[in-house]
């Protein structure tokens, strides 16, 4: 597509610039009554060869940026499609080391005692339950909340 536009912008700019030339060399002559003979009238040729070569100009200009981004799209799909290639390669991991990393993760926490808690909760240091923030004592075993976890 980016080298159909950028052809098709060179032809228009080329037959454009072409055929303003011969549209403003045959309408930009003015028949004189007197002599009967055929003068150039200036004004009248640079009107009709800028009305003529601006919009195939303008046409080309646009056909050539939209062949750019085309191009420089292209580019990044490439760059795009390498990295996530190479990222595939080093995630490839099996279902059964999948499930080994998450019982082992799980019993780390068991033993541990860590677990994720959001800032919306608050953990009892005695019995392990999570509570909301807006509670001042557990839910679980009744105790009030301490003040290093407020």
């Amino acid at each position: 597509m980016k080298s159909i536009s950028k052809t098709f912008g060179g032809v228009i700019l080329f037959l454009g610039i072409i055929g303003s030339i011969f549209i403003a060399n045959f309408f930009g002559k003015v028949m004189d009554y007197h002599s009967l003979e055929f003068e150039r009238d200036w004004g009248m040729t640079i009107i009709l060869f800028l009305s003529c070569a601006l919009p195939s100009i303008v046409l080309s200009i646009i056909l050539y940026a939209l062949s750019e981004v085309l191009e420089r799209q292209e580019a990044i799909f490439k760059a795009l499609n390498i990295s996530m290639k190479s990222t595939n390669e080093k995630a490839s991991i099996s279902y059964d080391d999948m499930v080994k990393a998450k019982t082992a993760n799980s019993s780390l926490e068991t033993h541990s005692g860590i677990k994720d808690i959001s800032k919306s909760s608050w953990q009892c240091p005695t019995c392990g339950h999570i509570n909301d923030v807006s509670q001042s004592t557990c839910s679980s075993c009744k105790i009030t909340r301490p003040s290093s976890t407020l």
